[in-house]
């Protein structure tokens, strides 16, 4: 559930110009551009990452 916010969040700062110029200036915040192969690759391992946990609890 994380990873698919914080992937909304890469979304909604690259879209939005403002956004994104107010976080470099005022955090020194950078966010890269999205792709889709960075960003199904991110789901992805999010998911798996969560089967291993629960398989290990």
């Amino acid at each position: 559930m994380v990873g698919l916010l914080w992937e909304i969040w890469e979304f909604m700062v690259n879209k939005n110009a403002d956004l994104r110029q107010f976080l470099m200036r005022r955090f020194n915040y950078y966010v890269d551009k999205v792709t889709w192969p960075d960003t199904i690759l991110d789901l992805f391992l999010d998911f798996l990452g969560a089967i291993v946990y629960l398989y290990i609890i």
